[in-house]
């Protein structure tokens, strides 16, 4: 039959990677598997990419870590292409033997390595969605914030947290009529900043 979109179909558009010397490889061709995490109780998307490839890239581009991973993802049917920039974080389960190399790249977003060179040491007023919304502007975040607006009213100075641990300082305190159960986290489109009362009532999709 044509015309059916099968389950879990997709297309890779983009898989490349850029080493500190400028070097930019595609992996498509060495990719044995792609693994994306989205977490509502996390502030930052991951990812797992594995390869398997008869030249030890590790040492040929080399692989040293914060290496750039651009990921492009797209699905037949007309939903949202994914795209993610990534940056090497960690890599595990190395093996070698005499025909290949096999390894795993652990993956975080530039946001998240962003986070951690931003530290807020500054006084604030107003409900804690507005806060997390500042404290992501003044990070830089690459993707717009999506809000829903608090009831709360804080006047509070952010002890020198990094930008991801201050939005989860904010979710501690922030709350909408009865709901007290806000959550901060990264999605593949935005960052949401909303109780888990308004996640569950939105649209299935």
């Amino acid at each position: 039959m044509t015309g059916i979109v099968a389950a879990g179909q997709y297309e890779l558009v983009t898989m490349s990677i850029k080493s500190h010397n400028g070097f930019v490889m595609d992996l498509r061709q060495v990719m044995a598997s792609l693994e994306i995490y989205e977490d509502i109780y996390s502030p930052s998307m991951t990812a797992r990419l594995g390869i398997i490839t008869t030249e030890d890239l590790v040492t040929v581009l080399p692989i040293i870590g914060q290496e750039e991973v651009i990921i492009s993802v797209d699905h037949p049917g007309g939903r949202k292409q994914i795209d993610l920039h990534m940056v090497v974080h960690k890599i595990v389960g190395f093996e070698r033997d005499n025909m290949s190399t096999k390894f795993i790249l652990e993956l975080v977003t530039l946001d998240y390595i962003l986070n951690f060179q931003t530290k807020i040491s500054q006084y604030f007023e107003g409900p804690s969605s507005d806060i997390a919304s500042q404290v992501l502007s003044l990070m830089g975040a690459s993707k717009p914030v999506s809000v829903v607006s608090s009831d709360d009213e804080q006047k509070i100075v952010i002890p020198n947290f990094t930008a991801f641990r201050t939005c989860n300082w904010m979710t501690e305190k922030a709350y909408k009529g009865d709901a007290a159960n806000y959550v901060f986290y990264e999605s593949k489109d935005n960052y949401v900043f909303s109780p888990l009362s308004e996640l569950v009532l939105a649209s299935p999709k």
